[in-house]
């Protein structure tokens, strides 16, 4: 049996081994509680046919700040810890020391306390302690109403007064007051998964009823379990109101939700908590221990050996990532918007978040505030200027992509919050969920190791075109914003526009990196200094002049349809790789010249050329395939071709960034891939040969 205290002792070893997870299994079976707290930290978050192999070795490591076991095959803020129910006044531990603020700036090595998961969830002082602590920090933003103010005379911004039990709207003249005041009422907001459970909506229907005192009383019965407990939950932390999105946006007016939807910043930036409902995979699932839901998780303690227990202790971003929630593209943004959230896990622990500390119900360091930081991150380290808010951006999507979404045409709505602000950061208004201030950057996207599937009603040239997890391949340029601007200025060509209705038989075309900045945002930080001619050195006889889109009746003006002049080359695909891990992982084209060279490869969009090369039986395809030329690079995608022969980063700007496309019988384009080909491959092009050429791309 294993002894905690020896271990203990030897806590500067980095890695203590164990041996192997079979081997402590078996002493788990055979009564060593130690072992159990090992196991069960392994296999807690694990899904059942994730378990680890028998054979893998298991270590552990004591680490001081939390203090607390880390064991190598567990999450990496799973701990196993020392129990002591509460610390008697005064007393203070050999790793514990009081700041000059009065707090304690590290924890006692015996830190977690005891829950009994058959009570109902009481409420600590977590947020008055980060009212205390934090100041203005972690306040709500008292620029809300301001910012709801600019919507118009027709928003109209709704609360649920949890004592009235009634809806309650503050139109322009109330929302006018808060503004000059800068003030919010204190509510609180709910961030939770639908998952297919229709309950009560606010319709145009029944507006005027909800807003009767006492008629959420009389629907109780068609509220879902997670919103009457958010109420409850609510009412107990002394806060009059409550936001949540089905009682608050009138569900079936498309103009109240899209006056509404841009400003899910100032909604959950400006609420005095965030109440996220992570427990469950529908609206029916609650909050553990608030009301009449059980909490059927149980902590797990085990003693070591007499009048000593330890307990597995887990991170809430760990259990975060377990749950439903956190594979739903709603509550992305959501999360983040927040300032400080109140969250139920999937096992019915209960945290506290704000911008500063994490408070677990667990733990008994509740006056203790300690720095935390949010995973992902990226939106605070973009507003906080710490990192380039283009890498933040692109780190962004990556993320959100990798969520689901139950209506498809809720991409851009579910991330318009994030996006306000990245273009306040970026000083530009997005096009299709894009920067044109980069636009030549950001349309090099690629499945990070997924094949992407068409996403219809949304242009193919944008991430929001495509489902599945996206992210920009050339990293080099995105860690500084100078190199970026300097790429953007010297690598690019395209002029791209947008053609639109001015009047009858008029069009007008607008060019994409020219479009207005944010009223009050800064100056762009990322953009580009001019639009350079293309350098057509590998083709001589290409006369690139043409920039300006034609007018053509037979392609209907569209500001999602871009209108452009590039170079068209031709390439045979020789040959299709699939990731070893199966087609749905990645997809790879490699490309071939006129004289049968390898020159580059494509990454492929939708299994686009599946039935293709099931139709060819010889090695490469039958036809040359039409890329369009978008840009200048000296980085390899991940698993290009010629990344073996030229290696990954070269000094010279010898490739292309190339796109492939499909064309319909109206000749507008899509996107079919995203490769690169050698620079010089250009003047080896398939017939008709390299041609600068007008596109239509949608």
């Amino acid at each position: 049996m294993l002894n905690p205290d020896s271990l203990r002792g030897d806590h500067y070893r980095s890695e203590l081994p164990l041996g192997t997870f079979a081997e402590i299994q078996a002493q788990a079976d055979a009564d060593c509680p130690f072992c159990r707290l090992v196991v069960a930290a392994i296999t807690l978050l694990r899904e059942s046919g994730d378990q680890p192999e028998p054979s893998e070795a298991v270590e552990i490591s004591w680490q001081l700040h939390p203090p607390g076991y880390s064991v190598n095959l567990a999450p990496s803020g799973t701990l196993i810890a020392f129990v002591q129910e509460e610390y008697p006044s005064g007393s203070e531990s050999e790793s514990s020391e009081r700041g000059a603020d009065g707090f304690w700036t590290t924890l006692a090595i015996q830190r977690v306390r005891p829950v009994s998961h058959d009570m109902g969830f009481w409420i600590p002082d977590w947020l008055e302690n980060c009212q205390r602590c934090h100041g203005e920090q972690c306040e709500p933003n008292l620029d809300a109403f301001h910012n709801f103010a600019r919507a118009g005379p027709g928003f109209k911004f709704r609360l649920i007064d949890v004592r009235a039990m009634a809806v309650v709207e503050f139109d322009i003249v109330e929302i006018l007051a808060h503004a000059l005041l800068r003030t919010t009422p204190a509510y609180a907001a709910l961030s939770y998964v639908w998952g297919g459970v229709v309950g009560l909506r606010l319709l145009r229907d029944n507006v005027q009823d909800l807003r009767m005192p006492g008629s959420l009383h009389h629907h109780r019965s068609e509220i879902p379990r997670t919103v009457l407990d958010a109420i409850r939950l609510t009412k107990s932390m002394c806060v009059k109101y409550l936001w949540v999105d089905a009682l608050c946006l009138v569900q079936d007016d498309p103009e109240d939700k899209a006056r509404s939807i841009p400003r899910m910043i100032e909604v959950y930036a400006g609420a005095t908590v965030t109440i996220v409902a992570a427990s469950g995979p529908h609206a029916n699932s609650g909050l553990p221990g608030v009301g009449d839901t059980p909490r059927i998780g149980k902590q797990i303690i085990e003693e070591v050996r007499p009048g000593l227990e330890m307990a597995v202790v887990n991170d809430v971003k760990d259990m975060l990532e377990a749950s439903t929630y956190a594979t739903r593209g709603w509550t992305f943004q959501e999360q983040l918007l927040a300032n400080r959230t109140v969250i139920f896990t999937p096992d019915s622990s209960i945290y506290f978040r704000c911008l500063h500390s994490v408070w677990s119900e667990d733990t008994n360091d509740d006056s203790r505030p300690s720095v935390t930081t949010f995973e992902p991150d990226y939106l605070y380290m973009a507003l906080g200027g710490s990192f380039p808010a283009a890498l933040c951006y692109d780190a962004l999507v990556l993320h959100y992509t990798d969520r689901s979404l139950t209506d498809q045409s809720d991409v851009l709505n579910a991330f318009a919050g994030m996006q306000k602000l990245l273009e306040k950061q970026l000083g530009t208004l997005f096009i299709q969920g894009i920067p044109p201030s980069a636009f030549d950057f950001f349309i090099l996207f690629t499945g990070h190791w997924v094949v992407l599937k068409r996403r219809q009603g949304f242009p193919s040239w944008s991430w929001a075109g495509w489902v599945g997890k996206v992210r920009t391949d050339q990293r080099e340029e995105l860690q500084r914003a100078d190199e970026l601007v300097e790429w953007l200025d010297k690598r690019t060509w395209i002029r791209w526009y947008t053609v639109s209705e001015k009047g009858p038989g008029e069009t007008e075309a607008t060019e994409i990196w020219k479009l207005p900045s944010p009223v009050s945002g800064p100056k762009a930080a990322v953009s580009y200094t001019t639009r350079r001619p293309f350098d057509n050195r590998h083709c001589p006889d290409v006369k690139a002049h043409s920039v300006l889109p034609s007018t053509s009746s037979l392609i209907p003006p569209s500001v999602t349809t871009l209108r452009f002049w590039t170079l068209s080359v031709y390439f045979k695909i020789r040959q299709i790789i699939v990731a070893p891990n199966g087609p749905e992982v990645a997809e790879r084209g490699d490309l071939v010249d006129k004289n049968g060279k390898l020159v580059g490869s494509v990454h492929l969009d939708d299994h686009f050329l599946a039935q293709q090369q099931a139709a060819s039986s010889v090695g490469e395809l039958a036809e040359p395939l039409e890329f369009i030329v978008l840009s200048e690079a000296k980085e390899t995608q991940g698993g290009c071709a010629l990344s073996d022969e030229r290696g990954y980063l070269a000094r010279t700007w010898d490739l292309y960034w190339v796109m492939l496309l499909t064309w319909n019988d109206g000749g507008v384009a899509e996107r079919r891939g995203l490769g690169q080909v050698y620079q010089e491959a250009a003047a080896a092009s398939f017939a008709p040969g390299p041609q600068w050429k007008e596109f239509a791309l949608r």
